[in-house]
């Protein structure tokens, strides 16, 4: 049995910016480490938009969120590690 309290993923923050956003966002993933993650972008009802198995990052860590096209709004960033949630994000989308 895993608990929440002692898996690898309950340990890891992650970043988000810019937020606000408009054409893009950058999650800094560097305290995966390597593990297998997932990036779910989510919107305000939980709608499911767009959907990155991250199998490379920048060699900062840094993983790139295509906002294009997108209505403005507030979104979700959901983050899995190694197939366990870790963390949720708030995205404002914003156009000028």
């Amino acid at each position: 049995n895993t608990h929440p309290e002692t898996s690898p993923s309950h340990f890891l923050t992650f970043s988000l910016s810019p937020n606000p956003a408009a054409q893009e966002a950058w999650l800094d993933l560097s305290a995966t480490e390597g593990l297998p993650c997932a990036v779910y972008l989510l919107d305000v009802r939980g709608a499911l938009v767009q959907q990155h198995p991250v199998a490379q990052t920048t060699a900062a860590g840094l993983f790139r969120l295509d906002l294009e096209g997108l209505p403005t709004g507030l979104y979700f960033v959901q983050v899995q590690v190694a197939g366990q949630r870790a963390e949720m994000l708030k995205l404002v989308v914003e156009r000028l």
